[in-house]
């Protein structure tokens, strides 16, 4: 059982991870599509704008995905010695940014 949740945890990091990597992704092609068909240079501004927005988001949401816990394995070792922030909250915080930086 211990082994179970020792896989489970750490799914949840890579998948978190991943998650993370595959919005930034979907942003930054949506804009670069969108710099493409309206080729004014008021837009093409204000895309390249959203598009710095949307690096320093994936940066900052990274490094907090990374020091999330310290030391970083007792996120799915919780006996282990270490200080961990409040996983439930951090993806709350992420994703109102992400849903405000959409709109």
């Amino acid at each position: 059982m211990l082994q179970k949740e020792l896989t489970t945890k750490q799914g949840l990091l890579l998948g978190w991870t991943l998650y993370l990597v595959a919005c930034f992704a979907t942003i930054m092609s949506l804009l670069s599509l969108y710099r493409r068909i309206f080729p004014t240079p008021g837009y093409k501004k204000i895309a390249f704008i959203l598009m710095i927005v949307t690096i320093l988001w994936f940066i900052g949401a990274m490094v907090g995905n990374f020091i999330m816990c310290i030391p970083f394995n007792s996120f799915w070792l919780r006996l282990k010695p270490g200080k961990c922030l409040n996983f439930n909250i951090y993806a709350l915080g992420i994703g109102v940014v992400e849903v405000v930086s959409i709109f």
